[in-house]
Parts: structure tokens; sequence; C-alpha cells
């Protein structure tokens, strides 16, 4: 699974924080246009649970990350705005 978030879509419906997190202060949103999420392992952790662990790139490093996901199936397919799955759902 991987997934990349535009650092200059971020939006806190605060125009002033909003401009603040894009500053060099925090995402350096000129310098770093994205931050992206790369799963390394997906693991079953109880009903409608999993645990993924991956990559977390952000600000120029990169580290291990682990988040918790619920749903009805593994995070190999998601709902994503962009690729449609063949089975109609979307997929990162």
């Amino acid at each position: 699974m991987e997934a990349s978030i535009e650092t200059a879509s971020i939006d806190t419906r605060e125009p002033k924080r909003d401009a603040h997190l894009k500053s060099a202060d925090f995402f350096d949103a000129a310098k770093f246009p994205a931050l992206t999420f790369k799963s390394t392992k997906i693991e079953k952790a109880g009903k409608g649970k999993f645990k993924v662990t991956g990559d977390l790139a952000m600000h120029g490093v990169t580290k291990p990350v682990v988040l918790m996901v619920e749903g009805r199936r593994p995070p190999s397919r998601i709902l994503w705005p962009n690729r449609q799955g063949r089975d109609g759902d979307r997929q990162a």
C-alpha cells in the first residue's frame, strides 16, 4: 500500500494555521511537496483491524511507523480518489 499527500493541500479551515503548517517551520511545502507512506507489512490485528507497518517520509526524513487501520478487509485496497480497482474498490 502506498499513499502520498501533497503538503500544500493541508486545510485545517484556519488560514493562518494552514500558512504556518506549510511554512519552513513545519512541512516546508515549497521544499518538500509531499508526505509519503509505503507499507512493508500488513498483519491482522483482530476482527476488522489491521496493523500496517511501513516507511513514512516527511520533511526529507524517512522513519518506520505502525498504523492501526480498521476495515472489512486488509488495506491493500482502500478507497482513494484516483485509481479504480478491478472489483470497483479504489486502490492506492
